[in-house]
């Protein structure tokens, strides 16, 4: 946002002790990530915006409010580098969480919204959350993240193009078919180099990249990297002139191992910042946000006001908002947190453009609840149709026996071909007496088309489950009774989206996520609540890993190794081969 000349005048007369500010904050401790020094200073906002920082400034009037620090530390407010607002909780039930967490922007990607709301829906979600006192900034897919029949008119050039140049679009979200760039395929190209024009960042998702691939990969022009696993991957892509983002999620905790490329390598942090990625609902009530990841890298022995640039002005930075944000300084806006000390990381008081938004962890301000059906994000599912019908969920075979590539879920995103001689029954697979074997479907949400396959090792029994959480936008569908499976992903379809587990004909459990098949409208507690018994449930079942939401999200994906179910079959990711084609249901 460009300050009008009115503005600048009138702020530089705050500046100068000629004009009151509207808040003085004094007696406190400035943790100044420009410079990183701490040292005592008071702070001068005028209009949302900082005027002064120091001592001697006499910039209290009749109307000035006087907010004392009392030794606290007045540090700038949190930045998400690489949010995705979109996991269960929407964007607007997000803020609410972690606002008193003292993030104050976010940088967020914006598939699943953009799936089901499309180019004018999008741009409207965007207008809606820029009322919202958390910050929202944009990173635009360019791609799907599992194939679909319309991702060459959703993803065009001129949309790209047009979602580029919005101001509140700071970056191409991360590109997680990385090969395309690395063999020059013109689309992704012609994608970066209009983030380029448009001086835009452009995210990369390098997993499996080798040094060498990676070389390649970042001339293509990627700029950043938040896939790296050990203290060796982030040397190298800072070797090769990437920013790297340092991750701890609900999937993985790799953040101890990977600040050893600073604490024992001694690699500088100036181009590093720090992620919760896309963290579940109950990794974030357990570990925190942002303020987690602070309290757990000075546990690990980062010191604390490097660990805050890394949160704050390296994203602002990178990102190219360092005049708005990212640091206390004349300015920028007034997003200050005050913390009682630098161990926990909690805010006892949470500013945004100098007003209080959060006190002791409780929300100061009402936060708009967003009009989700006016934006076209509802679940656009067809109750009655095939998704209902068991033989839906079947694989058809001849003859008594087939050798099938069966879906084996090695961890909880990563899966391996396991070709396996199932037995055939009335013309279809019959996995009764197959242990952890259980059939898994995605059907087209309008009950148009299915893919059916067979996965391995997800739970012991489970008699039917449905989720439209998934990156396909589609009815993910899993079981071992197909009457069960159909009940389930009927239910699923009759609530507009969510998750549902069922056995011997009746519902067990249901979970709506009606904002886009992914997102509830539920309150926080009530989403954790629902989570944790749906965990216990499959938990009983033999589901052996610690993120079945994961699970469900990446199992229809074309971007992890090594064997999916995509809309065009099952699919062996590396080679493109379908294995068990999909069939039309009507």
């Amino acid at each position: 946002m460009v300050l009008g000349i009115d503005e600048r005048k009138k702020l530089l007369e705050v500046s100068r002790g000629e004009r009151a500010a509207d808040l003085f904050i004094k007696g406190g401790k400035l943790v100044n990530v420009y410079s990183s020094e701490i040292y005592e200073a008071d702070v001068a906002v005028y209009r949302g915006r900082i005027a002064h920082v120091g001592k001697g400034l006499d910039a209290v009037g009749p109307d000035t409010t006087v907010l004392d620090a009392g030794g606290k530390y007045i540090v700038p407010g949190y930045i998400e580098p690489h949010g995705h607002p979109w996991n269960i909780y929407p964007p607007d039930v997000l803020a609410r969480v972690i606002l008193p967490l003292g993030t104050t922007s976010l940088i967020g990607e914006n598939l699943l919204l953009y799936l089901k709301a499309e180019l004018d829906g999008f741009k409207k979600t965007m207008d809606r959350l820029a009322e919202n006192p958390l910050r929202f900034w944009w990173m635009v897919r360019v791609a799907a993240q599992s194939p679909t029949p319309d991702e060459e008119t959703l993803f065009s050039r001129e949309a790209i193009a047009e979602l580029l140049k919005n101001p509140r679009v700071v970056s191409i979200a991360e590109l997680t078919r990385w090969p395309t760039i690395y063999r020059g395929e013109e689309n992704v190209l012609a994608a970066i180099a209009e983030a380029e024009l448009c001086g835009k960042r452009v995210d990369g998702h390098t997993a499996g990249c080798s040094y060498e691939k990676l070389n390649a990969v970042v001339a293509g022009g990627i700029t950043s990297c938040h896939e790296s696993i050990t203290r060796e991957e982030v040397l190298e892509r800072l070797r090769l002139g990437l920013w790297v983002i340092l991750r701890h999620s609900s999937l993985r905790q790799d953040l101890p191992e990977l600040l050893k490329a600073v604490t024992e390598k001694g690699l500088p942090t100036h181009r590093m910042m720090l992620t919760t990625d896309a963290s579940m609902p109950y990794f974030t009530d357990n570990f925190g946000f942002i303020d987690g990841l602070l309290r757990l890298a000075v546990e690990e022995g980062l010191d604390p006001v490097q660990a805050i640039a890394m949160v704050t002005l390296n994203p602002a930075t990178y990102f190219g908002l360092e005049k708005e944000i990212g640091g206390i300084a004349p300015g920028r806006r007034a997003d200050i947190l005050l913390l009682p000390d630098l161990k926990t990381f909690v805010p006892e008081t949470v500013m945004v453009g100098g007003r209080v938004v959060a006190q002791q962890g409780e929300l100061k301000v009402d936060i708009p609840n967003i009009d989700w059906k006016e934006l076209n994000l509802t679940g656009d599912f067809e109750a009655n149709s095939p998704i209902g019908d068991p033989d839906t969920y079947s694989v058809f075979a001849s003859g008594n026996q087939i050798n099938f590539p069966v879906i084996d879920l090695i961890k909880n995103v990563i899966t391996r071909r396991r070709d396996t001689v199932l037995p055939v029954a009335n013309g279809r697979v019959d996995l009764e007496r197959c242990p952890g074997m259980l059939y898994c479907s995605l059907v087209d949400r309008r009950g148009n088309w299915v893919a059916n396959g067979v996965i391995y090792n997800f739970a012991r029994e489970i008699g039917g489950m449905a989720s439209s959480f998934n990156t396909a936008g589609e009815l993910l569908v899993i079981g071992k009774n197909q009457r069960d499976m159909a009940l389930a992903a009927r239910r699923v379809a009759e609530m507009g989206g969510g998750i549902v587990l069922s056995e011997e004909g009746k519902i067990l459990f249901e979970m709506p996520l009606a904002i886009g098949g992914v997102m509830s409208a539920e309150p926080p507690q009530k989403i954790l609540s629902s989570l944790k018994i749906l965990a216990e449930l499959v938990e009983r079942r033999g589901y052996p890993y610690h993120d079945l939401l994961y699970t469900l999200l990446f199992l229809p994906g074309d971007f992890l190794p090594q064997i999916r179910i995509t809309r065009l079959g099952v699919m062996d990711i590396k080679t493109g081969e379908v294995l068990h084609s999909s069939r039309r249901l009507r």
